[in-house]
């Protein structure tokens, strides 16, 4: 039998013949081991396979080109010393992506920045089914670096961004499905500027940052669908910075402290939610100005909020311009009271239009300050409503105190000189008031109600002017010897009761104690069964 000549085949024949029959003549290119002088990997030779970790070394460039594929076998990375650019667009993506048939998170380690070269930058990647170390991008110790812009990061079985000891640029991601945080920041050393991301449907946090960084949090920012959807804070100093809103809360998982001349602003209609027993010390400028529609939230993280859940928000001499407008503030002081005052005046410290409840102690607490305190509520506190000492002296306007364990307000040394107008002090479960005898000059237009006794308690001390009392309470209890000044008058009130302890009223001036045949002043013992004895005596000297 004869064969018949086999013909012979030219290229360019055989490569119609390919396309005629779909053959498709690339193949993937596997890399692994240390990169050690600038490479290119091109679209040409895509898919790029990762069969091994693939380190870039210190001062070299990989450079991805647009619409590469990069795919990871199991437990694989890529570490980067150096330098990667990975610069995609709008239509020709770069991915990253796990090598298995059926991906799952976790299924490669991370793309892992160590110390990496000024330039790196992943511009329009899509990065996923990694995470299984820490994060699926991990960055460490390469300052402001890293740029990572117009990515999708997704599917890692942690975090999907996991920073350490650095400043990266984050903006316009979308960060979804991790199994962890979306970005997560290890410590106060890390500081990402992150604007413009959407962060969705990730297992925990939808970020985790340091109390000076939240102020790099800007743009528009859609948060929904996370474990938690909060951005978790952790405590530091804080320098001049605003806090944006951005329709979640923070969660405040550390304690801060305002740095004396520096501001920190807090946008209205912000929420910060204490999740454990920490404070806010403001030394600097706190701006917490919110509106009538727009409240700012202060309280308590936990799911089922207890009064002292954590500690107050502490002045310290703070800086002029300091103010809370419009705040909620409820849950907290576990130490003293919800709101600590120390060395503060009116100069620098506004409290307005602000409700304060649920201390474990007082809703304010004191110390040698004197802040303005307008229309506010003061509520429910296991202590007193307003705990003044030290020379406290408060302007206190048109506030209403109410429902709180102890007095209304409480002065607990004799050198307190609040001014006290409008308003009400209703309902406490002690007297309304406890103030020396001079303040009672300043109290003014307050209704009086309810209290348990509805009277005020008059500390030991002198009447240095003119004063009348003639209060709508039950009686006065003199607590301590009440002396009137030469040249001074104090006038006692028709009707009006005085009730003594073993205590005295002593008078160098002039008493006027004028009632008439319906309405008796009264003058006896605070004692619930009286007897001979029991106080003093009205001195005249």
């Amino acid at each position: 039998m004869l064969w018949g000549r086999i013909p012979t085949l030219s290229l360019p024949f055989i490569l119609f013949l390919c396309l005629a029959l779909s053959v498709d003549l690339s193949s993937a290119l596997d890399h692994s081991g240390a990169i050690q002088q600038d490479e290119t990997w091109t679209l040409a030779d895509s898919p790029h396979i990762i069969t091994g970790d693939v380190t870039v070394n210190d001062g070299v460039t990989l450079t991805i080109e647009a619409g590469c594929e990069v795919k990871f076998n199991k437990n694989t990375r890529l570490s980067v010393y150096g330098k990667l650019v990975a610069d995609g667009n709008a239509s020709k993506h770069i991915t990253f992506t796990s090598n298995e048939a059926t991906p799952s998170a976790g299924d490669w380690k991370n793309i892992y920045f160590y110390y990496a070269d000024p330039g790196t930058i992943l511009d329009y990647c899509g990065i996923s089914y990694g995470g299984s170390y820490d994060g699926i991008l991990k960055i460490h110790n390469s300052s402001e670096n890293v740029t990572i812009s117009n990515c999708t990061i997704q599917h890692s079985a942690k975090h999907g961004i996991y920073i350490s000891s650095s400043s990266p640029s984050i903006t316009g991601c979308t960060i979804t499905n991790n199994s962890s945080m979306g970005i997560y920041c290890y410590d106060s050393a890390s500081k990402p500027q992150i604007s413009d991301c959407v962060i969705q449907n990730n297992g925990d946090y939808a970020i985790r940052v340091f109390a000076d960084s939240v102020k790099n949090i800007t743009g528009t920012m859609t948060i929904s669908g996370n474990g938690k959807d909060a951005i978790l804070v952790g405590g530091e100093k804080v320098y001049t910075g605003t806090w944006l809103n951005h329709g979640v809360p923070y969660d405040i998982g550390g304690d801060i402290t305002v740095e004396n001349g520096n501001t920190l602003t807090i946008n209205p209609g912000n929420t910060l939610r204490f999740v454990g027993e920490y404070y806010l010390y403001v030394y600097g400028t706190l701006v917490a100005d919110g509106d009538s529609s727009n409240h700012i939230t202060f309280t308590s993280g936990q799911s089922t909020p207890s009064a002292g859940d954590w500690k107050y928000i502490y002045f310290v001499s703070p800086d002029s311009g300091t103010i809370l407008d419009y705040c909620d503030i409820s849950y907290g002081g576990s130490y003293e009271g919800i709101l600590g005052l120390l060395n503060t005046s009116s100069d620098n410290l506004t409290i307005s239009n602000c409700t304060i409840q649920h201390s474990a102690n007082s809703g304010i607490f004191m110390d040698d300050s004197s802040p303005n305190i307008q229309n506010c509520t003061i509520q429910n506190n296991s202590s007193h409503g307003i705990h003044m000492k030290d020379g406290s002296s408060p302007n206190i306007q048109n506030c209403t105190i109410q429902n709180n364990t102890g007095y209304g307000i409480f002065a607990e040394t004799g050198d307190c000189n609040p001014t006290i107008s409008g308003g009400s002090i209703e309902n406490n479960n002690s007297y309304a008031l406890r103030l020396p005898p001079d303040p009672l000059r300043g109290l003014t237009g307050v209704t009086i109600t309810g209290n348990n006794p509805n009277a005020i308690e008059v500390m030991a001390g002198n009447v240095t002017a003119d004063a009348t009392w003639d209060h709508s309470v039950d009686y006065y209890y003199i607590s301590g010897d009440v002396y009137v000044n030469n040249g001074v008058s104090l006038t006692i009130g028709p009707g009006r009761t005085l009730k003594f302890s073993n205590s005295a009223l002593i008078v160098y001036g002039s008493l006027v104690a004028d009632g008439d045949a319906s309405n008796h002043i009264t003058d006896t013992s605070n004692q619930e069964t009286r007897n001979a004895g029991d106080r003093k005596y009205i001195e005249f000297n």
